[in-house]
């Protein structure tokens, strides 16, 4: 399976997919920012799986409004796609609006999708600071744990 990574900044507001891949998409949204994107994946081809990971990390007051479709199209037979978008909020003001989609043309395909928002947890930190980590350190790698590829 091909793998993939892409800014979600520098992504285009559609792709098609060609062949089997692995999507990862990141973000990181800092002091006010704000994101309002949508964005279309396209199976056209018949016998092809993608699994889409979104990745998003918000601080301070960020905001964003982030829709995904994953469109099978006719003729996309066998197709077998699952997209997750996955919402870390640092900043207290962070605001997050997640819509993840399916549009199905074809019968016989099997898809599915998922959206989590969360913030820390209490308890990683409390683990990483009892280790000798200070509260910054600890906060950095969570963040950099969730934004890593979880299949390297």
């Amino acid at each position: 399976m091909k793998k993939t990574q892409f800014d979600l900044i520098n992504l285009p507001k559609k792709m098609i997919i060609t062949a089997d891949e692995s999507i990862l998409i990141t973000y990181q949204g800092h002091d006010q920012s704000i994101l309002d994107k949508k964005i279309e994946i396209i199976h056209q081809q018949p016998h092809l799986h993608s699994d889409i990971l979104v990745k998003v990390v918000l601080f301070a007051a960020a905001k964003i409004n982030l829709q995904v479709i994953v469109r099978v199209a006719q003729g996309a037979k066998e197709t077998n796609t699952f997209l997750k978008i996955q919402v870390l909020l640092i900043g207290k003001q962070a605001e997050a609006k997640i819509i993840p989609a399916l549009e199905i043309m074809e019968n016989s395909v099997k898809a599915g999708h998922a959206a989590i928002i969360s913030r820390i947890n209490a308890e990683q930190l409390f683990y990483l600071q009892s280790r000798g980590l200070t509260l910054q350190a600890a906060e950095k790698q969570i963040i950099k744990g969730f934004l890593s590829d979880p299949v390297k």
